[in-house]
């Protein structure tokens, strides 16, 4: 089945109201450790599983964060592909023995804990959009009976930027259970501010952060 791409906002099958508005919001150091993880492998594919939150009505992080819709998501960070993940020009096969490991520590200590979505680069191949494989696989994942959410965030750096405010170096997709289109919602996402709490785990903690950026600025 061929799948369609509609952008954020517009009319047709996919209507995001059916499940309530979703807001996607990134704590601004996640752009930087990409960018750290990206520049240890200028010349392959690499990427990671966001973890984060789900804010539904009456969580006092919605007001707090301002945040405009019923419902958002927080993407406070990614775990890394793994020491055993596949990296080439043209494949990134994470290292999912790896990556299910971390994410059990991660919730041990924090059960409130999601996995959220994904990201991966084509930075090193020159396809500025997701392949056919990516969309079947992010369609699969999140209608998996398992997968805790009903929606799944993907991001696609189609470059490497000398800084993370360089514009159009990456972009965001919104995948819904149950829906046969995504959207792209590239210049609807919020950047905030929430560090994670478990930086020592990912590796994230001591990624060094160069741009300070203002709490609500859309990235």
């Amino acid at each position: 089945m061929r799948r369609h791409m509609k952008h954020w906002g517009s009319t047709g099958p996919f209507d995001e109201s059916d499940r309530g508005e979703i807001e996607v919001l990134f704590d601004h150091r996640v752009f930087e450790y990409m960018l750290h993880a990206l520049s240890e492998s200028p010349s392959v594919e690499e990427g990671g599983k966001y973890v984060g939150y789900y804010l539904q009505p009456g969580n006092p992080r919605i007001e707090q964060l301002g945040v405009e819709s019923k419902n958002a998501v927080a993407i406070i960070d990614f775990l890394p592909s793994g020491p055993n993940a596949v990296r080439t020009a043209g494949e990134l096969r994470p290292d999912g023995v790896y990556q299910e490991a971390l994410f059990r520590r991660i919730e041990a200590r924090d059960p409130s804990i999601e996995h959220v979505g994904t990201w991966h680069s084509h930075h090193c191949n020159g396809l500025e959009t997701l392949s056919g494989g990516d969309i079947d696989g992010y369609f699969k994942t999140v209608n998996k009976p398992a997968y805790n959410l009903d929606f799944f965030v993907a991001s696609l750096v189609k470059r490497i930027p000398k800084t993370v405010d360089d514009p159009g170096w990456i972009d965001h997709f919104l995948f819904l259970r149950g829906a046969h289109e995504y959207s792209q919602i590239t210049g609807s996402v919020k950047v905030i501010d929430w560090r994670s709490t478990f930086g020592d785990m990912t590796g994230q903690a001591t990624t060094p952060q160069r741009v300070k950026r203002e709490s609500t600025r859309r990235k």
